[in-house]
């Protein structure tokens, strides 16, 4: 069986999992927010952080939730999400800025209860700040684009990395009064955009940025030898796997 023919028949022997394993419900949260239940078959309970918000899970931690809205050179409006406080009601002091990966959110730093990390640099005493790239859920929004056109959706990491960005890094150090003291920590396409950001604006990074943490970085996508490169043709497919079947992804990781 050849390399392409195995990724695609393992691509559909997880699909049929998927459908085998849970029931999609969907609810309308107290936000007005429609978001997916994932109910296994046997009757598990379902994490209750599944029904919220990013706000709404920080909240339900014991932390205090801020949410900022910043609007972009080229109109796209962001919402960044901020931890200032620690569990214990101390200030945070030095700011630290972590941005998701693709197709991700905020909130892939709060959806681990005490071991996420956000929740961790908080308690350290960081004052917390969770961006939000253009096109997720939470920066879904412009100041003249309606979202359904194409022009709205016109953008790469490219777009993320010079002007997501230096918009949000800008903010926090105007809100925080320290400049040149943000900690930037990235996740995987996170760090694209940093990196982005860094070659492009060489000195704006520099005076707004601190230091640099990459997880998963990746800075080079020509030439991959990895096999993984074998999957490229049904990156859709995944794509649904991972929107529909998220515990699936846990599942099969360990």
């Amino acid at each position: 069986m050849g390399r392409k023919t195995l990724a695609s028949a393992l691509v559909s022997a997880i699909l049929s999992i998927c459908h085998s394993q849970v029931i999609i419900t969907k609810f309308e949260d107290q936000s007005g927010t429609v978001s997916g239940n994932l109910l296994h078959n046997g009757g598990d309970e379902p994490d209750p952080d599944i029904y919220l918000t990013t706000p709404q899970i920080i909240r339900r931690h014991g932390y205090r939730s801020e949410s900022h809205v910043v609007q972009t050179t080229d109109g796209y409006l962001l919402t960044i999400h901020r931890i200032p406080q620690s569990k214990n009601g101390t200030q945070g002091k030095q700011p630290v800025f972590l941005q998701h990966g693709l197709l991700s959110s905020s909130a892939d730093f709060v959806i681990s209860n005490d071991k996420s990390l956000a929740f961790i640099l908080s308690d350290l005493g960081y004052d917390v700040w969770l961006g939000n790239s253009r096109g997720n859920t939470y920066s879904r929004a412009h100041a003249w684009l309606p979202t359904n056109t194409d022009e709205f959706w016109n953008f790469t990491f490219h777009e993320m990395g010079v002007r997501d960005l230096p918009t949000a890094l800008a903010y926090v150090s105007n809100v925080t009064g320290l400049m040149g003291d943000i900690i930037y920590i990235g996740h995987s396409m996170g760090t694209t955009m940093f990196y982005s950001m860094a070659s492009t604006l060489p000195e704006f990074t520099h005076k707004h940025v601190k230091v640099m943490a990459g997880l998963a970085p990746v800075a080079y996508m020509t030439y991959i030898t990895s096999p993984i490169r074998y999957f490229a043709p049904f990156v859709n497919d995944i794509q649904v796997i991972r929107l529909f079947y998220p515990h699936l992804i846990a599942y099969f990781s360990g």
